[in-house]
């Protein structure tokens, strides 16, 4: 029991130590960030950031990553349909006595 009560004393000494600067610039900073964070989070109104209020050509080709975004980030049409792929092979004819589910939902 006396070695329990020893590494309970020495944890706790670790933890009364006067911290270095090192990590006190670091909950410095922990605490700005989260307080402009928090700041926002309770002015603004919700969903009060979006395309309106962005300037014009403030997001261009320049700023966005290649590959990043979708086809759901464009609007219909905005993209050109792709080549026609050939035909792929027949499948399996279904087995009789696993018919697989209805295409009607029956």
């Amino acid at each position: 029991m006396s070695k329990t009560i020893g590494a309970l004393a020495g944890r706790l000494r670790a933890l009364t130590r006067r911290p270095s600067f090192a990590n006190s610039l670091a909950i410095a900073a922990l605490f700005i960030a989260l307080g402009g964070v928090s700041y926002a989070a309770v002015k603004l109104p919700a969903n009060s950031v979006g395309t309106k209020q962005l300037r014009a050509n403030a997001v261009n080709s320049a700023k966005v990553r290649n590959h990043s975004l979708l086809r759901r980030d464009f609007k219909p049409g905005a993209l050109p349909r792709g080549l026609t792929g050939a035909t792929g092979a027949p499948g399996k004819p279904d087995l009789p006595e696993h018919p697989g589910p209805s295409v009607l939902g029956a």
